[in-house]
């Protein structure tokens, strides 16, 4: 039955699937290459910063609760202005240029922290960067898809009310991925401070 129902949503959104990715793709290698063009003052200050940030945790760890409510929050605030976009017409492009920013983000600071750090900065991404993002990022791209999927079958009128089944069905997987990235946020703020520590104590 599960498996059917899968089969069936990647054959009805194969094409979302595509599209989105695409996005996501587009998104992080512009990141990436935006850091080699980046100004030598930009550039200075962002290095100070994360030599700031880094010195901190390896003096003391920040307080966990306080890291699990930012983070939890900003996912769930991605997630949730997703599903907004999903309720309008004209909401597609904009989730499009949501995915697109996201993946701007992660491929800027992965490109940034390699390019500045060399092999600690691999290490900084490994620790810091990836263990969230092994949620966070599913999470956000199956949120792009749900969304893009339900504001196109607006468009088409293909639901005939507000309180269709569909609109349960979009609004309860929204709210399972909001699940998701709040996991995400404990990740970020009980189990990467203590790592990076360890690992800029060694």
């Amino acid at each position: 039955m599960i498996e059917e129902a899968l089969v069936k949503h990647l054959e009805e959104n194969f094409g979302m699937y595509i599209l989105v990715g695409l996005s996501l793709l587009i998104g992080t290698v512009t990141g990436a290459a935006a850091v080699l063009i980046l100004g030598q003052g930009e550039e200075v200050k962002l290095v100070a910063y994360v030599d700031d940030l880094l010195n901190q945790i390896a003096n003391s760890l920040p307080v966990p609760g306080s890291l699990l409510y930012q983070a939890a929050w900003q996912g769930i605030r991605e997630v949730g202005v997703l599903y907004l976009l999903g309720l309008t017409v004209i909401g597609a492009p904009f989730v499009l240029v949501a995915i697109f920013t996201r993946g701007f983000i992660l491929g800027f600071t992965v490109a940034f922290l390699v390019q500045e750090k060399a092999l600690v900065g691999i290490l900084l991404a490994l620790v810091s960067i990836l263990p969230p993002n092994l949620l966070r990022l599913p999470a956000v791209f199956l949120a792009g898809i749900l969304s893009v999927s339900f504001s196109l079958s607006l468009w088409r009128g293909r639901t005939s009310g507000i309180f269709t089944r569909e609109l349960i069905t979009y609004s309860l997987s929204m709210a399972g991925l909001g699940v998701l990235v709040t996991l995400s946020g404990l990740v970020e703020g009980y189990l990467i401070p203590p790592l990076l520590k360890f690992m800029l104590n060694v």
